[in-house]
């Protein structure tokens, strides 16, 4: 059912005349509309820099390795490579250090990304150029806390190359979905037919790509032509459950093992993420949640963002919520298929202070009327909750902006 300009009319008069009247903030970005602002950034840092760019990518793996991988894997028996608050444990043997990549300052733009030098400068261009193995992440995004690391092989092997890159702290709420999104609708074409399969690191859910550049339909003028050693690519990534993004991607002349990425990831060991010349991160870099505060955070925003809680004790779970108990009645009423099914399960959580946790919430709900306002089956939120004196909450501010996704300005402006 769609909202004309009279049932607009008649809600607004509808609402209690005691309902609090709040400044008017912005609602949620549209999540299409900031999927190509995304692949929009990333294609301006590339065309600016001209420079090797690597996807987002972060997370602790803990060395869960799913399903069946029967490869014999040649171990190294030194620590490969620390950069960017993260080391490299495991490689396979053969291949050593090669380069590193990181943020850095490049007018007029607010940043660039590629392969720098022990100050942070950015190479000359005719080294970047020898760089082999240029990754698929380039096709996705590169952010100013993204650090990646490059090992190559001097003989030939497979993997010939292997990037691993970790991003502490991406501008937007970031799943593996919407990375498989952008990479379907943004990628495949002029990189290649890229395949995208589901997979699991550490218990967390992960993406394989794979594939073979000789289908690219597209290439940048000055660049050499691919080298047959990196011709096939191969890349795990995946977010932590605090929210970081990892990637881990091999090259070789045929297609690199998935078992190896695996093993490489599982010895990513994450320290500090390190400071970024000309960026203030908008918040604190993310810290782990304590079992004990995860218990207590996910209860209380299953109880806000989940159908079926009672007034009293929804009311207890978020800022103020007394006072919202109208707007959620309103949207009851409005909208009774999304309060009906609304679902909100915790996809990820970091601490940022001793009291105040951030959480990214994956909303899913059958109200078809809603399903063409915001056009995709799961929503991402970012959810902030902090304690209170009474417990952990909600706050006004998250539930608020949850609210001005439904698109109805009577109830953003009361809430």
């Amino acid at each position: 059912m769609s909202i004309t300009d009279s049932d607009l009319r008649a809600r607004l008069r509808a609402l209690p005349a005691d309902l609090p009247q709040r400044a008017f903030r912005p609602a949620l970005p549209d999540v299409r509309a900031g999927a190509r602002r995304r692949r929009a950034r990333a294609r301006v840092a590339a065309a600016a820099a001209l420079v090797v760019l690597v996807t987002a990518g972060v997370g602790i793996p803990a060395g869960v390795l799913t399903g069946s991988r029967d490869s014999v894997v040649p171990a190294t028996s030194r620590p490969a490579s620390s950069f960017g608050g993260f080391s490299v444990t495991w490689l396979p043997d053969g291949l050593t250090h090669k380069a590193n990549s990181a943020a850095f300052e490049q007018e007029p733009y607010p940043f660039a990304w590629g392969p720098v030098d022990a100050s942070g400068r950015p190479l000359p261009m005719e080294q970047v150029m020898r760089l082999p193995g240029r990754p698929l992440s380039l096709h996705a995004r590169a952010e100013p806390t993204t650090f990646a690391s490059l090992f190559t092989a001097e003989e030939a092997t497979n993997p010939s190359s292997v990037w691993v890159s970790v991003t502490w702290q991406p501008r937007a709420v970031m799943t593996v979905d919407l990375m498989a999104a952008e990479i379907r609708n943004g990628v495949n074409g002029e990189a290649g037919q890229i395949d995208v399969t589901r997979d699991a690191v550490a218990g967390r859910p992960a993406l394989v790509l794979r594939l073979d550049t000789a289908t690219a339909t597209a290439t940048e003028p000055g660049w050499p032509a691919p080298d047959p050693a990196t011709r096939h690519h191969l890349a795990l990534l995946w977010v932590d459950a605090a929210g970081r993004v990892f990637a881990v991607e091999l090259t070789g002349p045929s297609s690199p093992d998935l078992a190896v990425a695996h093993r490489v990831a599982d010895g990513i060991v994450l320290g500090k993420m390190p400071i970024v010349a000309g960026h203030t991160p908008p918040i604190a870099a993310p810290e782990p949640v304590d079992a004990r505060t995860a218990a207590d955070v996910r209860a209380v925003i299953e109880t806000v963002f989940t159908a079926g809680a009672p007034d009293d004790r929804w009311a207890v779970a978020v800022q103020d919520g007394s006072e919202l108990l109208a707007i959620r009645a309103k949207i009851a009423e409005f909208h009774p298929g999304l309060a009906g099914s609304l679902k909100g399960t915790v996809d990820t959580l970091s601490r940022l202070d001793a009291g105040t946790v951030r959480a990214r919430v994956l909303l899913t709900f059958d109200d078809p009327a809603l399903k063409t306002v915001v056009a995709i089956d799961t929503v991402p939120i970012d959810v902030t909750v902090v304690r209170a004196g009474d417990g952990w909450k909600v706050t006004r501010v998250s539930y608020c902006d949850s609210v001005a996704l439904l698109g109805i300005s009577a109830l953003s402006l009361a809430c």
